[in-house]
């Protein structure tokens, strides 16, 4: 699994992580320590959880700085489940030194972290091809 991670980590995407819902760290590859994944892994499952309880209670989520994908994004299409409603399928977080890619793929997270010159349209073509190389061996494994 680290080997297809690493396969991402290319052209400014710095990290690729996959991490259980509660923020669980399941697999990393990039130029993070230990530590650090870890940490990415617990921000990023909580942005996940925070922005999929705006979803379910009818908020848009319109007043945070993170970009949302719709019922029709390319990379979870598909994937729903109780646990990630239809709405909310991947989102896009903008910080100031790069930004933060999470999307749901077969009841689990993929997070790439990328730096600010990676366009974010770039960021998300290799986060659906990657999650396009994992859905299956995931869903074996998680039965979902």
């Amino acid at each position: 699994v680290a080997q297809l991670l690493s396969q991402t980590n290319t052209d400014g995407v710095q990290s690729s992580l996959l991490l259980s819902l509660d923020g669980a760290l399941l697999a990393c590859s990039g130029y993070t320590a230990d530590t650090d994944a870890r940490v990415l892994a617990a921000i990023a499952a909580n942005l996940w959880d925070t922005m999929e309880r705006c979803s379910v209670n009818g908020g848009g989520g319109g007043n945070s700085s993170s970009s949302v994908g719709g019922p029709s994004s390319g990379v979870g299409a598909g994937a729903a489940s109780s646990q990630a409603p239809a709405g909310l399928q991947d989102m896009t977080v903008v910080c100031t030194n790069g930004s933060l890619y999470i999307a749901y793929v077969s009841s689990i997270l993929l997070c790439l972290y990328a730096n600010a010159t990676v366009p974010l349209g770039m960021l998300r073509l290799k986060a659906a091809k990657l999650a396009d190389s994992l859905r299956d061996p995931i869903s074996q494994i998680t039965g979902k």
